[in-house]
This record gives structure tokens, sequence and C-alpha cells, in this order.
């Protein structure tokens, strides 16, 4: 999660074996693992969840609606082309998992402020040794390839990297040395090389939220040195890389106007705005939406975004996801998902309490290490609530933010 690192994409390129991790993957371990601490050690447990009561209200809402949709999913005799009950345990799982590492990240965090900044370090640096690898297999044709390292697809690299240039860019830059500084640098040009347009929306949506709820001149001071930084970066690389501002920004345009690629993009219509073209996996998951509205409110629960969404399949055009389709179709927006999963009420509710908790924060005087995982976690959060999964659950962003500690600055 924090090293950069898919296994999963490395034993696909046959980059590693599969036995190297047999079923699991070791993320997945190691949340496994701490799913296990959440009951071995409920004093922690209770310190960062038992006195969360907007937590509280959210997982009580959670259960009533999966609860809910479990008994119409078995009452109407639904079918999907994957067991149900799988799919349901699965994410149930998942959640718990989430709910474990944002405990055991808080605690490391307000314990170990030093070595929590230092860990995400060594994620970023792992990122782009994994480049250096990728550039070294395929030479400069790396570019032209779209750079993802060994961090998956392209767009998983881009987004690993954006909270870290997030965070420093919030930071005097004398204060991350020179090590952080290079590794800010190299991540900005990294993220342009994506020519991921997912990436670049990711960090606008991060700086745009850190400018509405710090008005601070000083940050606002740094985020005009970092995008000029990024500017000039970009400038340079379009002088060396032909085409791309259509590469890299070209296909959000096209989206807007209505410009897909067929077999893999979908077309939909929505009241007001009219034609936009989206993902595959998000027409069938909008198609439910649109016929059931109410849903959004309070969503459906863990699982059923993807139990829903299967009946559309095959009846509107959803893009690369046709009838017969092997997997879980759960949409790419983060959005969306969101609001399938906890309905636009709890979210409101999470998103209240992280800015509140966030802006107080910012109020503490604090060491550079805590300031840094402070930001690093409230970019997380608005990336994972608005526009993709990044690997870090949206509970656990919101988990680390809302106990954060406030340690003073040493």
């Amino acid at each position: 999660m924090l090293l950069g690192v898919d296994f999963g994409y490395l034993a696909r390129m046959e980059r590693v074996p599969n036995s190297f991790y047999s079923n699991y993957t070791p993320s997945e371990l190691l949340s496994l693992l701490l799913l296990a601490g959440l009951f071995a050690f409920p004093k922690t447990t209770t310190k960062y969840i038992a006195n969360n009561s907007v937590l509280l209200l959210v997982a009580l809402s959670l259960s009533l609606t999966t609860i809910l949709a479990t008994v119409y999913v078995y009452a109407t005799g639904l079918n999907t082309p994957f067991s149900i009950s799988g799919r349901i345990s699965v994410q149930i799982v998942s959640l718990l998992s989430a709910i474990a590492v944002g405990c055991a990240i808080s605690f490391i965090l307000n314990k170990y402020p030093q070595k929590a900044r230092a860990s995400i370090n060594i994620g970023v640096f792992l990122a782009i040794v994994g480049v250096v690898f990728q550039f070294a297999d395929q030479g400069l044709a790396a570019i032209s390839n779209r750079l993802y390292g060994v961090s998956g697809e392209p767009k998983g690299l881009g987004l690993f990297l954006v909270p870290f240039i997030t965070a420093v860019a919030m930071i005097k830059l004398r204060n991350v040395g020179y090590f952080v500084t290079f590794l800010f640098l190299v991540s900005i040009l990294v993220v342009i090389l994506t020519f991921s347009t997912t990436a670049v929306l990711s960090a606008g949506a991060s700086i745009l939220a850190i400018l509405l709820f710090n008005k601070g001149v000083a940050v606002r001071g740094r985020i005009i040195v970092a995008s000029l930084l990024g500017l000039i970066l970009y400038i340079f690389v379009s002088i060396q890389v032909s085409g791309l501002e259509e590469k890299l920004i070209g296909r959000l345009f096209d989206r807007a106007e209505g410009i897909g690629i067929s077999g893999v993009t979908a077309l939909v219509s929505l009241p007001v705005v009219g034609n936009i073209v989206v993902d595959g996996n998000d027409a069938p998951a909008i198609a439910w939406l649109l016929d059931a509205p109410i849903v959004s409110l309070f969503g459906t629960g863990y699982g059923f975004d993807a139990i829903f969404a299967d009946y559309y399949v095959g009846r509107i055009d959803s893009g690369f996801v046709k009838r017969g389709y092997f997997g879980y179709i759960t949409p790419n927006m983060a959005v969306l998902e969101n609001t399938l999963r906890y309905g636009l009420i709890p979210l409101a509710a999470l998103g209240f309490h992280v800015l509140t908790k966030f802006r107080r924060s910012l109020a503490t005087s604090v060491s550079t290490d805590l300031l840094f995982l402070r930001y690093y976690f409230f970019s997380s959060f608005v990336i994972s609530l608005l526009v993709m999964d990044i690997g870090i659950s949206l509970i656990t962003s919101y988990i680390v933010i809302s106990s954060s500690a406030g340690s003073r600055k040493t």
C-alpha cells in the first residue's frame, strides 16, 4: 500500500514467480495480520474507533443497508455470474481490514511520525527505482509506452505519487532535505510521463481542497511555487515528447465532448448535463443510479455495487463490459463507487468530520513529519473520495485524519 509496488502486477508480468506470495500479495497478508490485531489489541481499537461517533454512525448505516440489500437479493432470486455471498464476504473483510490498517497507521503516526514519514519516502523511492528498471528494460521507448515501473499500470503509478507530491509541496523545501526534494522533483516528472489524466485530476483535486480549507498565505505561496516547478517540467518534457498535450489532457476534453473509444468507453446520458463518455465499468452503475436515485442517499453497503450493476450489462452500452464479462463490475470513479457503497448522507458526514479535524490540526504547531503526514493522508482521502481508489482506503485515510493527535512541535 505504501511501498509503491504492485506484486500482483509483477507476477502477471512474470517478474516474480506466482509462488512468491501463494494466493495472497504481501499487502493482503499484512492487512489480514492487522485485522487479527484489531481483535488482539482491543484497547488500541477502542482508542481509535469506539470514541468516534461519526464512524460508528457510518458503520451502523453500512450494516443496515448491507442487511437490507442482502435480504432483497435473496428474496428476489437475483442471479450474477459470480458468488453473491463470496462477494459480500470479501467486501466485509476488506472493510474490516481498512479499519485495522487505519488504526495501525494512526498508532505509528502518533507515536513515531518520523518513521511513518520515512516509510512513505522509501515507498516513493522504490516506485522511482521501478521506473529506472523500466528504462533499463525498454530504453527510451518506455516514454512512449507510458511510465508504470513496478506500480502496475501508469495510472496506478501516478496516483501513488500524487499524495507525496502534495504533502511535500505544502512544506518548506529546506525542512525536508535534499533527498526528499530530489524525490519530489522526479515524482512530478514521472507523473507527467505516465500521461495519466486521472493523476493530473487527482493532483488538482488535492490542491484545490487544501486551498479551500487552508487559507494561509504561506500555503498559497508554496502551491504557486510547486505549480511553477510542475509547469517548467511540463514545458521541458513537451519539447522532448511530441503530442504530450494530447496524451495528457486531450483525452479529458474528448470525453467532455462525447468522443470515446469504441469498444472501451461508453456514452451515457445524464439529466441537465447531457451525453458524457465514461469508462465501460462506470456505465452499469450510472444506469442503476438513474433508475433508482433513492439509492444514492444511503447506498447499499459493501459489495452490492457489482451485484446490482450486473443487471445492466448487455442491456446498455457499457464499452468493454459485455454479458459474460468475467469479474466484478465496479466503478472506476471513486465518487460513484462511494455513493453506491456508503450513500451521500454518510459520505457528507465523513467529509465534514475530516475537514473539521484537518482545519483544527493545522491550527496547532506540530513537527514537520506530522505536518507532512497530515497533508499526505488528507490528499489520499480527497482522491479516494472523489477521483479513484489509490490503494489507501477511504476509511483508512478517514481514521488516520480523525485520530491525529496534534503532537506539539519538537
